[in-house]
């Protein structure tokens, strides 16, 4: 219970709002009085960041308001000053990202020479929006507990996330993914190929000792915040300050200090001499350290106030254990002896015997022979096999090991170019390996077998940001982000894993699934992906009287490649209807079989004897020649651009009284390829010869039937959405009840805020969302199968066609080159896009009371509403 608790008041404590921000930064802004309660203008503001020496000054409009746009994230001291009054120091003042902080003060009447010192000034309540988010910050975020270092999973314990099961898929709000916008320092950090199914994601992977705090923003975000996703999750990278700090951290995982899993004690057996089940093998070693400080070269160079940096370095470790179950062949099923469960007991008969006395193959083909010998010699170092029901067939249970390991090096460094201008640079690499890959189980199918598969890859980012003084009321910032690095998927998969002398299979993927076990492949295909993504924002911030009014923009640029290449054809093997040896499968000569052990007794004895039904392949569009080749490689190219521009205001009505209202104009333009490699159709021509309307009207033909057109470099799927306008409006209003009645409830002034406020935010889909319309229309690849139903299996002799006779394993002849326009053939979809198709998009809207329980406590109450649209 003190856990939960804690976990909640973490929430509760931290739950903030975002106004008039984009990217890393965020407002300070108050009301100045004097002890009469009468405003003060023409104050003198000073907001200090002694960690980094910067500070940024403005001063009370004739209002007694003040507001000091874009502040980094940080700690400040803000100092007031007037004529006629003592000096106000207002220390411990926290910025969030994309949280305006709200710092009021009273002056008292003095002597400009003398101090009023007042400690953690900064407002509780949140007086400014009514954007609903939440920020975790500082010792938050490396004290509470959760198993994994990756920042990310911190939303987890936030409110309005739904985790059914592993965190990748939680969900925020009941929202899709493609709703979702992750950034880190301000730039994209999703994987932009999978962000529609697997939006819950970070492809560059933030490091809690690496994050200094991360902030949601769930419901009625501001027009600077309503592109690209309508929940936004922003992470900020720590930097150096003036002192020198840093650790050195292990985390270690143990299972000699694992409980065991409630299953494992319910569903396995305790060893010998143990009272209690095994526990699963979890050995988890993650270590680095940081360090930040002053950029400071002895004699040379003193950095403090002026140049930072900031550096973590974090390994993974984990070794990696699993129990796996495979189905083979009993020794006398190798032999060629079938066995099957009668009423008069286990019948046994040899299917060579069989076959040779009605004029079949009876002998075993000698490569899928040395395949199961490979097969059941694995089962012999390791494991344990174990008899089932079907006395042909036995389970083999192993456990195959694998290793991880992962590297996260951060590296930030701050400059302050003179007093106004300040220069940011953050750079990530990560790198992802491992010797077998589970997650896509991939790893052997058989104790040290060739064929497996794992995953590696290459990330990083980088982000650049000058912040501008233009002059006390106008600050601009500016930040270039990119992200990229290429995901690997069995790269060490290759066709001599198929010819080697362990488990080889004549550079052919030899399916021997029909008699009911386990293949010896577990993958044929390597591929690999990357979708970089360049992303620039800009926004000026000038603040006016009472009004605190942003203007800027962002562009975005996410380019697609994918690659993969099967590298041996499939042959599957079995007993066609029209095989001369399907007669011998008969009742009387397996005398009290049923019809399953006849067609398992068929099954069988093909394997055995290699009988091919199927030699599955393709042939690939090769991208430069415009040809297509057997068993080429499919290379995807892509590109989708989005920009927007915004103008908000907040309006501080009246010290108490704060109006946020703002329009952002987003335009997403459509999918466009970079290579000549896909075909398309239009939408109407989905409906065929029955035409647009009529698919459930027999004998209408007012359409044409289906054609396939190329889909050339440059072209776009559909038309450009010129009408996404996101509007936003906020109200927040602490009423002052000194005199009512009331005040016992909302306390005597300044204790309560109430708020509510509306927007539209508009998402960005995946790129497999368009790549797997245009890729599922035939053109990219053609079939190049050889089996009975395309009649190109046979040729000129006759069945069985023999795994034994190669040269009737041969490629077919097809087609080398695209026509276009096609009909396809009777077994291809036709995908299209809608011409009108529309920009996504979410309205929020929200009400809430917020009430200051005592000076570091708030309770809040919110209803909130979200709507997905199109």
């Amino acid at each position: 219970m003190k856990l939960l608790f804690r976990l909640f008041a973490y929430s509760l404590l931290t739950l903030t709002s975002s106004l008039l921000v984009f990217g890393q930064t965020a407002p300070l802004s108050g009301t100045v009085i004097d002890p009469s309660g009468a405003v003060v203008p023409g104050a003198s503001v000073q907001a200090k960041n002694t960690a980094l020496g910067t500070e940024f000054r403005t001063t009370t409009s004739t209002a007694g308001i003040y507001t000091i746009p874009a502040l980094g994230v940080g700690v400040y001291t803000v100092i007031i000053e007037a004529q006629g009054f003592k000096r106000t120091v207002i220390s411990d003042v926290k910025i969030d990202a994309a949280t305006p902080a709200t710092v009021n003060a009273t002056l008292e009447v003095g002597a400009q020479s003398e101090s009023v010192v007042v400690q953690g000034g900064g407002e509780v309540l949140q007086t400014q929006s009514a954007n609903v988010a939440t920020t975790i910050t500082g010792r938050q975020i490396t004290e509470l507990p959760f198993t994994s270092r990756d920042a990310l999973d911190l939303v987890l314990l936030l409110p309005g996330t739904n985790t059914p099961g592993r965190p990748r898929t939680s969900t925020i709000n009941g929202l899709p993914k493609g709703a979702l916008n992750i950034t880190m320092d301000g730039v994209n950090v999703q994987d932009n190929i999978l962000k529609s199914s697997d939006g819950f994601f970070t492809y560059v992977r933030p490091r809690i000792d690496a994050v200094d705090e991360v902030t949601v923003s769930t419901a009625t975000p501001g027009a600077e915040s309503a592109g690209e996703g309508a929940v936004q999750i922003k992470f900020v990278t720590r930097s150096g300050s003036n002192t020198f700090s840093g650790s050195l951290y292990e985390y270690h995982r143990n299972p000699a200090l694992n409980a065991n899993y409630w299953f494992n004690n319910r569903d396995l057996t305790p060893k010998p001499g143990f009272t209690t089940a095994p526990r699963d093998f979890v050995l988890l070693n993650q270590f680095g350290g940081r360090v930040g400080g002053p950029i400071w070269i002895p004699k040379l160079f003193d950095g403090r106030d002026k140049a930072f940096f900031f550096v973590n370095y974090e390994e993974f470790r984990i070794p990696e254990a699993n129990t796996r179950q495979r189905t083979i062949l009993s020794d006398a099923a190798r032999s060629g002896i079938f066995r099957y469960n009668s009423a008069s007991g286990v019948q046994s008969i040899n299917l060579y015997t069989l076959a040779a006395a009605n004029g079949q193959t009876a002998t075993a083909d000698p490569t899928i022979a040395k395949l199961l010998q490979d097969i059941e010699g694995s089962t012999a170092s390791t494991g344990s096999v174990q008899a089932l029901t079907d006395p042909n067939l036995e389970r083999f249970n192993f456990t195959n090991t694998g290793n991880q390991a992962r590297f996260f090096p951060t590296v930030r460094l701050d400059f302050n170019l003179g007093s106004k201008h300040k220069i940011e640079n953050v750079w990530n690499y990560q790198k992802f390996t491992g010797t077998v890959d589970f997650l896509n189980g991939t790893d052997p199918n058989f104790p040290k077998f060739p064929n497996q598969g794992f995953q590696g890859s290459n990330r990083f980012s980088n982000t650049t940001a000058l912040r501008s003084t233009l002059t006390p009321n106008i600050v601009n910032e500016a930040r270039f982000g990119l992200t990229g690095g290429t995901v690997l998927f069995f790269p060490n998969v290759n066709q001599g894993q198929f010819t080697g002398s362990l488990a080889n299979q004549e550079g052919f993927n030899i399916g021997i699934g029909a008699a009911g076990i386990t293949s010896a492949t577990v993958s044929t295909t390597p591929s690999r992906r990357n979708a970089p993504v360049k992303q620039f924002t800009d926004t000026l911030t000038w603040t006016k009287g009472s009004h605190s009014m942003s203007f800027g923009g962002s562009f975005s640029n996410i380019n697609f490649w994918s690659w993969s290449q099967a590298q041996v054809p499939g042959i599957t093997l079995g007993l066609d209807a029209t095989d001369p040896a399907t007669a011998m499968f008969s009742a009387a000569n397996f005398p009290g079989a049923s019809t399953t052990d006849l067609t398992n007794a068929r099954n069988i004895y093909a394997t055995l004897t290699g009988r091919v039904t199927n030699i599955s392949a393709s042939a690939i569009l090769n991208e430069k020649t415009l040809k297509y080749t057997y068993l080429g490689a499919n290379v995807q190219r892509g590109n989708q651009k989005e920009f927007g521009i915004f103008a908000a205001d907040s309006w501080r009505v009246n010290p108490n009284l704060t109006v946020n209202y703002g329009v952002r104009w987003e335009v997403q333009r459509p999918f466009q390829a970079t290579t000549d490699v896909y075909s398309q159709t239009t939408f109407n021509e989905l409906f065929g010869i029955s035409g647009v309307g009529n698919h459930i009207n027999p004998g209408t033909t007012t359409g044409k039937v289906t054609e396939f057109t190329q889909f050339k470099a440059g072209a776009t799927g559909y038309n450009t959405d010129y009408k996404n306008f996101a509007p936003s409006l906020g109200i927040a209003w602490s009423p002052n009840m000194k005199n009512s009645m009331l005040r016992k409830v909302f306390g005597e002034g300044g204790q309560t805020v109430l708020r509510g406020g509306y927007s539209i935010a508009f998402n960005r889909e995946g790129l497999n969302v368009f790549t797997s319309i245009l890729a599922s229309n035939p053109g990219l690849s053609i079939d190049a199968s050889k089996n009975l139903t395309l009649g190109n299996l046979v040729g000129t002799g006759t069945l069985p066609v023999l795994f034994r006779d190669k040269s009737r394993l041969v490629a077919p002849t097809f087609q080398t080159d695209p026509v276009f326009p096609n009909q396809g053939a009777i077994t291809n979809s036709a995908n299209a896009f809608n011409p009108n198709l529309q920009l996504g998009y979410v309205q929020s809207w929200t009400l809430g009371i917020q009430r200051e329980l005592n000076r570091d406590t708030v309770f809040e109450a919110r209803y909130v509403a979200n709507r997905g649209v199109k």
